[in-house]
């Protein structure tokens, strides 16, 4: 689940976004993980469904699992971010200053100059 909010951004760290920018996300994420815990451990959904509620050993093995995944990807965006593509950040942070100007949020900044 994780992963999702990872693919937010192609570049961008996702401890530098938002996740509260895509509320459909969060709002799915939050459903999925409601209703794998609602069948892992609310009876009789265990039994209907023939699974067994997950022991801390197994969450622990679970998160060793995962989280390498998210490492990795976070990784791979900093080096795409510094080494492959750096000069699109520069332009990133160009259109910014343009959108900014455009709201005329930039008059202060632009008169000192």
């Amino acid at each position: 689940m994780c992963n999702a909010l990872n693919s937010l951004s192609e570049n961008q760290s996702l401890l530098k976004i938002a996740s509260w920018s895509n509320p459909w996300l969060v709002g799915a994420i939050c459903l999925s993980m409601a209703l794998h815990f609602l069948i892992l451990y609310v009876d009789p959904l265990p039994v209907i469904f023939q699974i067994r509620p997950l022991s801390w050993p197994q969450w622990v093995v679970v998160l060793k699992m995962s989280l390498p995944v998210i490492f990795m990807d976070e990784a791979l965006k900093y080096l795409a971010r510094n080494y492959i593509e750096p000069g699109n950040q520069l332009l990133e942070e160009e259109e910014e200053l343009q959108r900014m100007r455009g709201a005329g949020l930039m008059e202060a900044v632009d008169s000192t100059e």
